[in-house]
């Protein structure tokens, strides 16, 4: 989940943290969101997400993760309503910002139904205490920076959206989504299937969730030359192709995060490349 200021001169005040809680085997202690980072493996936690499939399906621990984001925001919460006597929330004391006087854009993906919409609204306004809620879809205010570039307008876009549980294909006409389509298709089906095919012939990642996931954050890309990339995937050894990349596991004892470097025959062309462009110069 993704959240920060609205400051659009300053991108890199948008944060993020992951939507879940985290239950410690044999103990009471529920960690929210970054929380779970702290943990030496997160993979020996008890995981619960706030949303399955891209719909938010479980309330109460998406409150937590909301109230998490606001704790880190500095912002202050009342502690007097049935939900903060419900889930022990204490008087945030180096909170500097009242909750009544903020307001907050929540974009929701497409397709979400409209009683969701309301228990947020709630939730919210009663709970939070804030001033003013606004629901959007991300779909629409992913398109918004598309409608003008370089000086001509472009009304019409789409829209692909690759989650974690799904996919959505929204078409936007002028900030209206005019067609969506959603595929129950995302980043948790291709970790199953490395887990399946790395278990089978190096490792075994069964219950390491959390590092393929990293896997895929720091070493995945786009391609926009899908046939050209395969046709190099054919034609040259693994290791020497220019977009392969190494994955170092984490030990759990003196790291706790994996790391990602370039093969040596890669540094090696590479460095090739540079010496001969200098020599051109």
């Amino acid at each position: 989940i993704k959240f920060g200021w609205n400051n659009v001169k300053d991108a890199a005040n948008i944060r993020s943290m992951p939507n879940l809680t985290a239950r410690l085997p044999l103990q009471w202690t529920v960690l929210v969101g970054d929380q779970i980072q702290s943990l030496q493996n997160p993979n020996s936690a008890t995981i619960t997400r706030s949303t399955e499939r891209g719909i938010l399906t479980n309330m109460g621990n998406q409150i937590q993760v909301w109230k998490r984001i606001l704790d880190t925001l500095g912002v202050a919460v009342p502690v007097t309503t049935e939900t903060a006597t419900v889930f022990g929330w204490k008087p945030n004391l180096n909170a500097k910002i009242i909750a009544s006087q903020c307001a907050v854009v929540i974009a929701l993906p497409p397709l979400t139904p409209r009683c969701l919409y309301d228990q947020i609204l709630l939730v919210w306004l009663e709970d939070f205490g804030l001033w003013h809620v606004g629901l959007c879809v991300s779909s629409v205010v992913a398109a918004l920076p598309r409608l003008i570039r370089n000086n001509i307008t472009i009304p019409i876009s789409c829209v692909v959206d690759l989650g974690w549980s799904a996919t959505h294909i929204v078409a936007v006409y002028n900030t209206k989504v005019i067609r969506s389509r959603r595929l129950p298709l995302g980043g948790r089906h291709l970790i199953n299937w490395w887990k399946y095919i790395i278990t089978y012939r190096q490792w075994n990642l069964m219950d390491q969730e959390f590092v393929l996931r990293h896997v895929l954050e720091s070493t995945c890309f786009v391609s926009l030359d899908f046939e050209g990339d395969m046709e190099l995937a054919r034609r040259i050894p693994a290791g020497r192709r220019p977009y392969d990349r190494e994955y170092v596991l984490p030990d759990y004892d003196t790291t706790t995060v994996g790391t990602v470097q370039i093969p040596v025959a890669v540094q090696k062309e590479l460095e090739r490349q540079k010496q001969g462009n200098g020599q051109v110069e």
